[in-house]
């Protein structure tokens, strides 16, 4: 590479998301070393609009945190004198100081902020217990996204007190979207359809499902086997992959009657949660799916019975029954 101060910064960001690894680690390293010069300007290109630089504002935002905690002082200068946006939040959360705080305890309190959803899970992220209180109460905010980042920023901080009210939202599939919400939607884009607000409403369960896994609680394990049986696929899928990262191993019997029947990314999940919690009553569905699964016309064929054989050898290994 050249001289540091011979590299042009769009070039120095561009290395860092999509050069070869030997590229990334060398800009990783240069950007870290940024003058404070160099770093104002590259965290100034978070005020502009994306379409004004040739580099996508989210390649930006990994070079801000890639710049590591420097960085932090000057984006809330800028989020002070120009607002938060989801750029700024995002790369403020990501790195993880607990300066940033009052960001964006002050986009909650500001009367129809964009990015409520955003500033909720950084709470959680930064580690702001002090802040459990307020997160309670957005549990029943009109926004499910918002209520749904409460969910999971309790979780992550360790509210068991509050484990019901997150298996609650998890579990409701009538989500409806509060009147304060849909006018904050509106004002946003006033063609927003019912269709289009859908994916939002399943986003606030999967983060309350997320937030289950984090819970050491037999409430939080019940809620999720109970979701192994939901409606919503991508519901069922997040229930799994909780009762994985929770190694709950009493959701064995639940996750094999499911076997049979799932296929596609449902079973892919099945099958690495089960190579997660070994356990020999799983041995003849896995063999099956080895036996049969690579001549099989899915595509997903030929994965799955990788993962199953994985999946064996992880029995195999747990040691004798």
């Amino acid at each position: 590479m050249k001289p540091l101060d011979e590299i042009p910064l769009d070039d120095l960001i561009y290395w860092f998301n999509r050069g070869d690894p030997e590229q990334v680690d060398a800009a990783a390293a240069r950007l870290r070393e940024l003058t404070d010069e160099g770093l104002r300007t590259l965290v100034d290109r978070l005020r502009v609009d994306p379409n004004a630089t040739t580099v996508p504002n989210g390649s930006t935002v990994n070079a801000v945190i890639a710049v590591g905690l420097r960085a932090v002082p000057l984006l809330i200068q800028v989020v002070e004198a120009d607002g938060l946006n989801w750029d700024r939040g995002y790369a403020l959360m990501r790195l993880g100081d607990r300066r940033a705080a009052g960001v964006f305890v002050q986009e909650l309190e500001t009367p129809g902020a964009g990015h409520r959803e955003l500033a909720t899970e950084a709470l959680g992220e930064l580690g702001v217990i002090e802040e459990i209180p307020r997160l309670r109460r957005l549990l029943k905010d009109d926004d499910p996204w918002v209520a749904g980042n409460a969910a999971w920023s309790l979780a992550k901080l360790g509210d068991t007190e509050s484990v019901e009210a997150i298996a609650a939202i998890a579990g409701k599939s009538d989500v409806q979207i509060g009147p304060g919400a849909i006018r904050d939607l509106a004002l946003l884009d006033p063609a927003v359809t019912p269709a289009q607000l859908a994916p939002v409403l399943v986003e606030s369960r999967l983060s309350a499902i997320h937030g289950l896994a984090l819970l050491d609680h037999p409430v939080a394990r019940d809620q999720l086997v109970a979701l192994l049986s939901d409606k919503n696929a991508e519901v069922r899928v997040a229930a799994i992959e909780g009762i994985s990262k929770a190694r709950y191993r009493g959701a064995i019997p639940a996750l094999l009657e499911m076997i049979d029947g799932a296929d596609g990314i449902e079973l892919e999940e099945l099958l690495i949660a089960l190579a997660e919690l070994p356990d020999r009553s799983a041995v003849p569905q896995l063999r099956k799916i080895v036996e049969t699964r690579p001549d099989c016309a899915v595509p997903y064929g030929p994965v799955l019975a990788e993962l199953a054989a994985a999946a064996l050898r992880a029995i195999e290994n747990s040691g004798p029954p």
